[in-house]
């Protein structure tokens, strides 16, 4: 077993991370929107990119899908738009509060608040997803014991998680790119009113520490035979780059944009921003 995370063999202390957990995602609901969906543009991109991603293996194995780890149903919505019927559709999360502004969006779709460790269902789905949710878990064997029992057959498993890499390769990096582009700063302190009110709504919140990023080769260890890896990128070959610069503006969006192609050709990455590992099972 690779050592990605805790492994929790007492329920007790399962229980006390879930409800851990719940409380971090239902104070995050309050802002989520606000944070990623609608004024991080690379993050848009992204929720983007695993949709289109979800829904050619949705084309290929039908039957339903499941999103573990919904969130504000911000993949879910993109799916229905690209024309899979909200019928077919089902967001799972630990949050109530993220489930009840999901269902507001999907109204036609099937949702549950609940850990995928508990989940209970008759159906079966045809793909099942986690798009930056299973680091989440904090025991992944529970979790690949529950997806063989919700996947049908022929069925396919799609895990899209920050590449832990790339994360640790670009901290030095966003840090010098920001002193040297100092536009970044000017952003930030145009943007304070709305920056302080996020902070001040999620007040001091921080990742528990079970919440481990997965490295590509771990998740090859974990699922085993069938695992395959490739990369996922947006147009934003650097997306962390404006982390923290929110803005709805559409002109601000289009030169932050071709600023992060320009750097992207200043300082050339090995790999992508952003990994995406399917698996089928």
């Amino acid at each position: 077993m690779p050592a990605i995370g805790p492994q929790i063999r007492d329920r007790a202390a399962l229980e006390q991370l879930w409800v851990a957990e719940r409380q971090v995602e239902d104070d995050w609901s309050k802002v989520y929107d606000e944070t990623y969906d609608e004024l991080q543009p690379a993050y848009r991109l992204y929720k983007h990119k695993v949709a289109c991603l979800v829904e050619a293996y949705w084309r290929r194995t039908g039957g339903r899908i499941l999103d573990v780890g919904c969130g504000t149903g911000a993949v879910l919505r993109i799916l229905a738009q690209r024309g899979v019927p909200q019928s077919y559709l089902t967001g799972l999360d630990i949050s109530p509060e993220m489930v009840d502004l999901s269902r507001k969006k999907l109204p036609e779709a099937g949702f549950a608040a609940s850990p995928i460790e508990l989940f209970t269902t008759t159906a079966s789905y045809g793909v099942i997803y986690f798009c930056g949710s299973l680091h989440h878990m904090p025991d992944l064997k529970l979790v690949i014991a529950k997806l063989a029992e919700l996947l049908q057959p022929g069925g396919v498993v799609v895990v899209c998680e920050p590449n832990e890499d790339w994360m640790f390769q670009n901290l030095w990096w966003n840090r010098a790119v920001r002193l040297a582009i100092p536009m970044w700063f000017y952003w930030r302190w145009r943007n304070r009113v709305r920056i302080n009110r996020i902070r001040s709504l999620t007040g001091a919140l921080s990742e528990p520490p079970h919440h481990v990023h997965i490295r590509a080769s771990d998740l090859a260890a974990l699922f085993g035979v069938g695992f395959k890896s490739e990369l996922l990128q947006t147009d934003f070959p650097i997306t962390r780059l404006f982390e923290g610069v929110v803005t709805e503006d559409g002109r601000t969006l289009r030169w932050l944009r071709g600023l992060d192609r320009l750097c992207g050709r200043w300082f050339p990455m090995r790999g992508g921003s952003l990994e995406s590992v399917y698996i089928r099972l």
